[in-house]
């Protein structure tokens, strides 16, 4: 593609892109959640009623008493900030392992239209209503919430945000974490244009399982082998409203990553895109659920002719991404017991071998 056509052509998208951001805006005024959704068990006047939070003082903490959060809110926004969070329903683990399980990399599984549209913009709201929550990078901003991660286990433990515990709650029903791993950790990341992340792990401070939510923009994540700096083994379109589930091979034997760019082309780093069969229309101006993959013909397209990503396709960032990374960081006390078992069993396999060794 000469430079000529691909600028035309990332002019033509952006211009496209902006009439159809319009026109979701004026359309999308209703933020009352489907009868579809999992309404979470947690409501805004008692908090500890679901009996995954019962009697842990770290998630039954009213979201009022957290500090810094903004309590000057007005208009629509503080409207909407009495809306619960729901999500897609119903879905189960076994669900995600069978149906959105998307190869090549194990134990990746890609979820789209976990969330309506109105549902993102109040998700989007309760973010901004913690504007000073805020946490400047080099390049990006964050905000942190459930404590400070450390390798030998979670510092400075607080309360998560309701609206937080509330997304955890539709999360484990579908029995994605085990109920003693309950999410306790949870890093909100903003990308503008431009901005992206290096290849990492997410490291051993974790549970090895991480659930990942992202609002507001559409960007491609790489996987790469650990510790190869070059080889893009695998791509994986993150739509907007989409869950994208981490674990076990895929959690401690693959990095993964954000460019920084504005535009990308689909599978221009030489890694294949892998989860095309089970993207959403390029046009998100309504709820409607997936369309399956076997409506598609050879160009992407379905039998009304809505438009999917495909190879090749340009790539054009949004102008503010969010992304909520949901975790379970174990505590001290959890890690202190963990290392105590472990010299255990490391001293009673000493003392057979030498048992052994006497016979």
């Amino acid at each position: 593609m000469s430079a000529v056509t691909f600028q035309a052509l990332k002019e033509r998208l952006k211009a496209e892109k902006a009439n159809k951001q319009n026109a979701v805006k004026s359309s999308d005024t209703n933020t009352t959640p489907t009868k579809t959704e999992a309404t979470s068990t947690i409501t805004s006047n008692n908090t500890n009623n679901s009996p995954l939070i019962q009697n842990n003082p770290i998630l039954t903490t009213p979201e009022k008493s957290l500090p810094n959060s903004n309590k000057y809110l007005n208009g629509s926004l503080s409207s909407s900030l009495s809306v619960p969070i729901t999500l897609r329903s119903p879905l189960t683990i076994d669900d995600i392992n069978n149906q959105y399980t998307i190869g090549t990399i194990p134990t990746v599984r890609y979820i789209p239209n976990i969330c309506t549209l109105s549902m993102e913009q109040i998700i989007t709201d309760y973010i901004d209503s913690y504007d000073d929550r805020w946490i400047n990078l080099r390049r990006r901003r964050l905000q942190q919430y459930g404590g400070k991660p450390t390798p030998q286990g979670l510092v400075d433990p607080e309360p998560l945000p309701l609206f937080l515990n509330q997304i955890i709650d539709c999360l484990m029903s579908y029995q994605l974490f085990p109920t003693q791993y309950r999410p306790n950790h949870v890093l909100i990341n903003e990308y503008l244009p431009f901005q992206g992340i290096f290849p990492h792990t997410d490291g051993p401070s974790y549970y090895p399982l991480v659930a990942t939510i992202s609002i507001g923009g559409d960007v491609i994540m790489r996987y790469q082998p650990r510790g190869s700096s070059t080889s893009i083994l695998a791509e994986v379109i993150l739509q907007s409203r989409s869950l994208v589930v981490t674990s076990e091979e895929a959690y401690t034997d693959y990095m993964h990553s954000i460019a920084e760019v504005d535009t990308e082309i689909i599978g221009g780093t030489g890694g294949k895109c892998i989860n095309l069969h089970l993207l959403s229309p390029k046009d998100l101006s309504n709820d409607t659920e997936l369309l399956s993959s076997s409506t598609k013909n050879n160009n992407n397209t379905d039998t009304s002719g809505t438009e999917y990503y495909q190879e090749n396709d340009l790539l054009i960032r949004s102008p503010r991404r969010i992304s909520l990374t949901i975790r379970h960081v174990p505590s001290l006390e959890t890690r202190l017991q963990q290392q105590q078992q472990q010299q255990l069993l490391l001293q009673q396999n000493i003392e057979e071998k030498e048992n052994t060794m006497a016979i």
